[in-house]
């Protein structure tokens, strides 16, 4: 699992690529999550987990540990989880649909789709170029 972070904007990218995630890299990512998410002023928090085909779907336990992280969130945070896998789509919509988060989320096939997804509560003209920016920083990790 790998990040981007532009910790100003308060944007982050995560991205996996491995079938196997191991604990200390799920926990790095909800630490990371719980670090942002606990800042109260500025921005709202813009999460997007680019899950790149053939990745790990998240166990029991980290789902859990996820929704636990997430309550914590302020409610204009907004989160997108993008994956060709309509099994890792369908998995987090149906959890949300019986336990809705508090904040602004939902799952997109296409990077385009997070993107759009993201601008509905960010109007600024500079989103889709600062999220490129983001997302080009992990260009250079091997899928």
């Amino acid at each position: 699992m790998f990040v981007a972070i532009d910790e100003v904007k308060r944007r982050a990218l995560f991205r996996t690529v491995s079938a196997s995630i191991s604990d200390a890299q799920w926990g790095f990512y909800t630490e990371t999550f719980e670090r942002l998410g606990k800042l109260r002023t500025g921005p709202p928090l813009a999460l997007v987990c680019l899950s790149e085909t053939g990745s790990a779907l998240p166990n029991a336990r980290w789902r859990k540990q996820f929704a636990d992280t997430a309550r914590d969130l302020r409610p204009d945070t907004v989160f997108v989880l993008v994956s060709a896998s309509s099994m890792a789509r369908g998995i987090v919509t149906a959890v949300n649909w019986i336990r809705p988060f508090g904040f602004h989320h939902t799952v997109t096939a296409t990077w385009e789709e997070a993107v759009a997804y993201l601008a509905r509560f960010d109007r600024s003209p500079t989103l889709p170029s600062e999220m490129e920016a983001l997302r080009a920083a992990l260009a250079h990790v091997p899928a």
